[in-house]
């Protein structure tokens, strides 16, 4: 016989939600550290358990946080995308599954606020990530479609926010994947003209942060291609 639990008055109730979405929040910051020191089956783990929270979460209306709980949603997403990223080598169809989820996400709430920069960063972010998992599950027409989408939606960013340099970094990471797809494909031509892109999008980084160790390395990837 299962245990029946009344909520708990609204000020309780709001204070474990905010414990809960702390808690989550720290566990993807925790799988994100570990995952940068290479503990790949820790980070996993502290990813799954951030995942399991905000999927479980209980809202003040009661009930799992669903996609019109746009705090949540966003929350989750970029977990999810997260782990999708950690995956992409290591399990690249699961990865896929997990980016796709968090791409309907970021998608519908992209489309009731879609001035958010952040998150328009965020959503081409994954689109980048699902192209890499499709490249790594040999998914290659699937991962130049996929890629050309997030250059076309950056494309729009760029035009609409000029200034956002995190939409350059975007460009420069879907072309030069754009490139090396084709390249698998045989199609060099079409690949020689990403790497281009690539470039000149990188050659621009470069200018605005000379000093950025990130930047320059880079160019230096783009440049090897």
């Amino acid at each position: 016989m299962q245990e029946s639990r009344q909520r708990p008055p609204r000020s309780d109730s709001h204070l474990a939600d905010s414990a809960t979405r702390q808690l989550a929040t720290s566990l993807n910051n925790l799988g994100l550290l570990l995952a940068s020191s290479q503990a790949l089956e820790e980070a996993e783990s502290a990813y799954g358990e951030s995942i399991d929270l905000l999927r479980n979460f209980e809202g003040p209306t009661g009930g799992a946080a669903t996609s019109d709980d746009p705090e949540i949603g966003h929350q989750l997403a970029a977990v999810l995308s997260n782990l999708a990223g950690l995956l992409v080598q290591r399990s690249p169809e699961r990865s896929v599954n997990l980016v796709r989820e968090a791409i309907a996400k970021q998608s519908s709430i992209l489309e009731s606020d879609p001035t958010n920069t952040r998150l328009a960063s965020q959503a081409i972010s994954t689109l980048n990530t699902l192209g890499a998992a499709q490249l790594a599950d040999g998914q290659l027409a699937e991962a130049v479609s996929t890629f050309r989408q997030s250059i076309r939606m950056t494309d729009k960013f760029l035009a609409r926010w000029p200034d956002q340099t995190t939409h350059v970094r975007d460009q420069v990471v879907a072309h030069n994947q754009l490139g090396l797809t084709l390249a698998k494909m045989g199609e060099l031509s079409e690949s020689e003209k990403s790497f281009v892109s690539a470039l000149r999008f990188s050659h621009d980084l470069t200018l605005h942060f000379p000093s950025d160790a990130e930047v320059q390395s880079m160019h230096g990837n783009v440049l090897n291609n």
